[in-house]
């Protein structure tokens, strides 16, 4: 009985520390928010397509609502999707389409772009290998470029350090390097993370 309740407070105690995370990401996308609309105007200058993912609701609709266009979330019907990614594809003047990172990161052919930017990280580096995919198709032309826009100083560093750390463990694994010592770093950032959240 007593090994059950040490696991419930385990587990009671990493919802905590996630929750915690959360909080911090989307204080991060809040307090960033102006400076990534002044960036999105300034590159929307060059004529060229955008495709912007965030991982809250509420950026996707802020952004979508800033400059009075559709954007793709999982409430999105898929219907809708495809009018949307048709017309994206199609219309010289569609230039600019926010989508979530999960819900618009998948399936999509969006080659009109070769441009994304990530407002907000997700915690793996295959979501955004998937979102970066979605101009990366049959039809592309263009080098894509992909785009962090992070704040300095918050959650977005650590976050970003996180996806790094991964990316090197996945190819030390791949490559038959030392797991021993990228799983290390991985794990040294992750303590940095929990502490972090902790002291929110």
């Amino acid at each position: 009985m007593a090994k059950r309740a040490q696991e419930a407070e385990q587990r009671a105690r990493r919802a905590e520390t996630l929750v915690r995370l959360e909080t911090l990401k989307q204080l991060s996308a809040r307090g960033k928010i102006k400076a990534v609309k002044e960036w999105i105007t300034t590159f929307l200058e060059s004529e060229e397509k955008l495709l912007v993912f965030a991982h809250h609701q509420e950026i996707v609709d802020e952004i979508a609502r800033q400059w009075q266009v559709p954007g793709i979330t999982g409430r999105t019907p898929k219907r809708k999707r495809q009018a949307i990614v048709d017309q994206f594809q199609n219309d010289p003047e569609r230039r600019l389409l926010p989508l979530n990172i999960r819900a618009g990161g998948l399936g999509l052919t969006l080659t009109a772009a070769s441009h994304v930017a990530f407002i907000e990280l997700d915690w793996t580096p295959a979501a955004h290998n998937q979102a970066e995919d979605r101009c990366h198709r049959i039809g592309q032309r263009d080098h894509v470029t992909a785009w962090y826009l992070l704040a300095p100083d918050t959650i977005d560093d650590d976050i970003y350090a996180v996806l790094n750390h991964k990316r090197e463990v996945v190819s030390a694994l791949t490559d038959g390097q030392d797991k021993a010592n990228k799983m290390s770093m991985l794990s040294e950032v992750t303590q940095r993370l929990t502490t972090k959240a902790g002291k929110k």
